[in-house]
């Protein structure tokens, strides 16, 4: 008998971004392996589950390391999300140019830039889409106080 995957998942992931010069931002993101437990073949973002014990930046960073070949520092938290199927801790970092040059993709069928609005053409889980409109809200049009 397969042992199913738990539905619920606390998760910490990583928004890798650039600014173009026309002011418009791409995303670097994952296209998820066709047979991936949980949303194959969809577009998301790099990080993963976080262990017993673990907190959100540990978890973080470990997934970093194991899915992008990276180390990761000067990340800056954007929110805690509660998609129905989980709890989300995102984080932002702001890359270079260079940045896929930078990484090796260790999981998933691919990772790439993507224009912020070209983001939602494709298929996303709804926490991705969370993250996404929480991504809109704070570095791309962040209230005027």
């Amino acid at each position: 008998m397969e042992k199913q995957a738990n539905t619920y998942r606390q998760s910490a992931v990583l928004v890798p971004y650039r600014k173009l010069l026309d002011g418009g931002y791409e995303i670097f993101m994952q296209r998820r392996s066709k047979n991936a437990v949980r949303f194959p073949n969809h577009l998301g973002f790099f990080g993963g589950g976080i262990n017993e014990g673990e907190t959100a930046e540990k978890a973080l960073k470990r997934e970093i390391r194991e899915e992008l070949d990276i180390d990761i520092s000067n990340y800056n938290f954007l929110g805690h999300l509660e998609p129905s199927n989980g709890s989300i801790d995102v984080f932002t970092l702001e890359v270079a140019d260079d940045f896929e040059n930078m990484v090796k993709v260790n999981e998933g069928q691919y990772g790439k830039f993507v224009r912020f609005e070209d983001t939602w053409k494709d298929l996303l889980s709804d926490g991705a889409q969370m993250i996404l409109k929480k991504f809109e809200q704070v570095i791309i049009k962040p209230k005027k106080s």
